[in-house]
């Protein structure tokens, strides 16, 4: 696919060395947040070289991707050692990159196990780094961890206020954006998706999103689905949607006739539209609670890692965190319910689901909360932030 045609910034100097930035980015939301980056910075610096390792929205921004792990990103430990072998022949790989190349900067996008051996090697060899979509050492880290992420960045770009206040506690190479999300979140036509989709007065829409990466398809999708076949059999007049990646398209197609549930797949670009026009929404623990959160819809949250990881992070690496919603996280407290591990059951999450569809003062009691989050997350225009502070860098 041809890279998109980027609008250059009136008034900006052109420098005389044309620059090379590499963004480093492994998971799926990452790939997002760095080609939406990787486009303002372009705004700004049309001539500049973009490699990357990265994804499909990486490219069809026109970066060089050398190496794509996003297919193989996952959470928890026990689920890494899958992939560790290709994942260190990657590193090694990039970092044999990096050196020859020695890029004017290296932008860093969230990925913390993997980026952070990625930005030691970089300090180590006076490359200098940004990282943007830092480590979350401020929600379930520590000051230990804080203090490596610091000692091994140029600057740090925070999304999340109490980030913001936890890094510059520690540097002063901080600087607060807000999050990218609003930005990015936004529906493109939900009076055309309704007539499309041919949703008629009185019916309800239910988005269900079952994840980006393998391992959620696999260990969460069947617990989404069965919830919502159970609200199905109580609940009339609700219709299912489910945005899918071309990846993984045939699974969630064959996951949905092995539960009997009756749910409509449309392309992932279409998710705001369907975010829009829902009247709540069952989802995962990730980025996506916070798009939910942008747009004010009703949500349940679940998720769940393999129990060797839930014991090494609870007993081993001592994480303890009240919530692992990303709106309660913000809000500090619960404003969404969220079902973990054991408590995640199909019959507990349709309970939840069911009771958002009927009981309106209850959801708009949660939207009103929602808000609250939106507003905690700052003001638009993060990313043309981060642009603005790479192309000031790069020119000095």
């Amino acid at each position: 696919m041809l890279a998109r045609p980027v609008q250059v910034a009136p008034g900006v100097e052109t420098l005389k060395k044309k620059p090379c930035v590499f963004l480093v980015a492994g998971e799926v939301s990452g790939d997002m947040h760095a080609a939406q980056l990787a486009e303002r910075i372009k705004h700004y610096l049309p001539d500049v070289e973009l490699r990357a390792m990265g994804g499909v929205c990486l490219r069809q921004m026109g970066a060089k991707v050398a190496f794509d792990l996003t297919a193989r990103s996952t959470i928890g430990f026990a689920e890494v050692l899958q992939h560790f072998l290709p994942i260190y022949r990657t590193f090694l790989r990039l970092k044999r990159t990096l050196l020859d190349l020695k890029p004017d900067l290296v932008v860093l996008v969230d990925y913390q196990g993997f980026n952070m051996h990625v930005a030691k090697l970089l300090k180590q060899n006076k490359i200098p780094v940004f990282y943007y979509i830092a480590p979350q050492e401020w929600m379930w880290g520590t000051h230990e961890g804080g203090l490596r992420v610091v000692a091994n960045t140029d600057r740090i770009f925070t999304i999340f206020k109490d980030e913001d206040e936890f890094y510059k506690g520690l540097c002063n190479h901080v600087e607060f954006i807000g999050h990218p999300l609003l930005d990015i979140v936004k529906p493109v036509d939900v009076p055309a998706f309704t007539r499309d989709y041919r949703i008629q007065a009185g019916e309800r829409v239910v988005g269900l999103f079952p994840g980006s990466r393998r391992q959620e398809i696999t260990r969460l999708m069947p617990l989404i689905f069965k919830a919502a076949k159970i609200v199905s059999q109580k609940t009339p007049g609700v219709r299912f949607f489910v945005p899918v990646t071309t990846g993984y398209r045939e699974a969630i197609k064959m996951a949905l006739e092995q539960f009997d549930l009756k749910a409509e797949l449309l392309p992932f670009e279409q998710r705001y539209d369907l975010m829009a026009r829902s009247q709540a929404a069952m989802a995962i623990s990730g980025t996506v609670t916070l798009e939910l959160s942008i747009l004010e819809v009703p949500m349940v949250i679940t998720y769940a890692i393999s129990p060797l990881s839930y014991w090494i992070a609870r007993s081993l690496m001592k994480i303890k965190v009240r919530h692992v919603g990303l709106p309660n996280i913000v809000a500090n407290m619960q404003i969404v319910p969220e079902f973990v591990q054991q408590q995640a059951t199909p019959e507990k999450l349709a309970q939840e689901l069911q009771d958002l569809l009927q009981n309106p003062t209850r959801c708009e009691r949660m939207r009103s909360n929602l808000r609250t989050v939106k507003r905690k997350l700052g003001e638009p225009g993060a990313i043309d932030k981060a642009a603005r502070s790479i192309y000031t860098f790069l020119r000095s």
